[in-house]
């Protein structure tokens, strides 16, 4: 009983992860290398050059 919740769990887990790529990967390719740049740009200067950049 209990193993095949965990197996369920463990399926579902997996499924969103990859549903969760897929719709990165097509959002970057709709959206252009411009904009995921922008965007990558901007959670680099939050997360390691916080107050750094003007």
């Amino acid at each position: 009983m209990v193993s095949g919740i965990v197996m369920i769990v463990v399926m579902v887990v997996i499924a969103g992860l990859l549903i969760g790529v897929a719709v990165i990967v097509v959002t970057t390719i709709d959206s252009g290398r411009l904009f995921f740049g922008d965007l990558s740009k901007k959670f680099l200067g939050l997360f390691f050059c916080h107050g750094k950049y003007p």
